[in-house]
């Protein structure tokens, strides 16, 4: 949900040509549900696929290794597009306005938050695709909306590890009224990203408490969610809310979670309706959701990782100090399309946004 000033037409497209020798189908996995077996050939004719990251940028190299694995997996050539186009919002809106017109999607599979994908479905944008018997486990199948639920999204407090200690890290959201964090705080400058503390604390507690932030201890804005952990861990501030550590930690930035209980919910993702490249789309879905080479790369190269999978950030969190959502996954969508907003324009006001 991160803001983003490239135009529609000049998408931000991170191309990934897989060099050197591809696995042939005979060294691909010999256990993939015959319904995956059959799209592996119309998938080849396909040639490529793509999948909507954001605003979330990798390097060459990093999807280079993606495609390889995805490659290897199905045993054919495929080139793999890891495509930034920015804001969610505004993609889907612009998906919406250009479906009307019969222009075919410039991604294939797109990953996104639960409330936007009832939004999508309402526009007529995703497809129908039945993925318990292309083999995805059915926990992670999101049957209302055709989607399997490959990431937990968490809006975590970071805080800078060369600047503060872990002891003086704060613990729960009252901790971030300190005297010592005034004009320390950042946090994007999205009234969406609030609500989720609510989901912590409550309501009125969270409206309390983001009020004194701002009229308090100066809470700063920046223009995307990533940033957040950017300008904490170069020093410009010592606290930032709304992302996790994720791939700055992981690339060695003196950045890490607190130790606090906080809100998070699921993305999702869905092959799109008129998708130019359909059957690659749900070979790259199954292998997101359902291999576990998939989910180690997800997690590595996007940091995209479901709390239940061991070994990644999102799991550290889920077990450490707790993460809330709003309800179980079926009835998620009461609160992504009623509460949220509400609370959202509600925060909007009080952050003067």
């Amino acid at each position: 949900m991160e803001r983003s000033k490239t135009s529609w037409r000049s998408w931000s497209w991170v191309a990934v040509i897989v060099f050197g020798l591809i696995a042939s189908p005979a060294n691909a996995a010999s256990k993939l549900p015959p319904a995956i077996e059959k799209l592996i050939p119309q998938a080849k004719a396909e040639g490529e696929v793509s999948l909507f990251t954001g605003s979330v940028k990798v390097s060459v190299r990093e999807a280079e290794r993606f495609s390889q694995a995805f490659s290897n997996t199905y045993g054919i050539p495929l080139k793999v597009n890891l495509t930034a186009l920015g804001s969610h919002p505004e993609v889907i809106q612009r998906l919406r306005e250009e479906a009307k017109v019969g222009v075919k999607p410039p991604v294939d599979v797109f990953n996104t938050a639960i409330k936007f994908l009832y939004a999508m479905q309402q526009a007529g944008l995703v497809e129908g695709v039945q993925w318990k018997e292309l083999g995805v486990n059915e926990k992670d199948i999101v049957p209302r909306f055709y989607a399997v639920d490959v990431q937990t999204l968490i809006r975590a407090v970071v805080y800078n590890t060369n600047l503060v200690k872990r002891a003086d890290a704060p613990r729960k959201f009252e901790d971030l009224l300190d005297k010592r964090w005034k004009n320390k705080i950042v946090a994007p400058g999205n009234a969406q990203i609030f609500p989720f503390i609510a989901l912590v604390m409550g309501e009125e507690p969270a409206m309390k408490l983001v009020k004194q932030l701002v009229e308090e201890q100066k809470l700063a804005y920046t223009p995307t969610v990533t940033d957040v952990t950017v300008r904490v861990a170069n020093g410009e501030f010592l606290l930032g809310y709304g992302y996790t550590a994720g791939l700055d930690r992981k690339k060695g930035a003196p950045v890490e979670n607190a130790p606090m209980k906080v809100g998070a919910f699921r993305q999702a993702s869905v092959v799109l309706k008129n998708a130019s490249h359909p059957a690659a789309a749900r070979l790259l879905v199954h292998f997101m959701g359902a291999v576990p080479e998939g989910k180690k790369l997800l997690d590595e190269i996007l940091n995209w990782a479901k709390y239940d999978t061991p070994g990644t950030e999102a799991y550290e969190l889920a077990q450490g100090s707790g993460l809330i959502f709003s309800k179980d996954i079926g009835d998620e969508i009461e609160w992504e399309t009623k509460d949220n907003p509400r609370l959202a324009e509600r925060f909007r006001k009080v952050l003067g946004l």
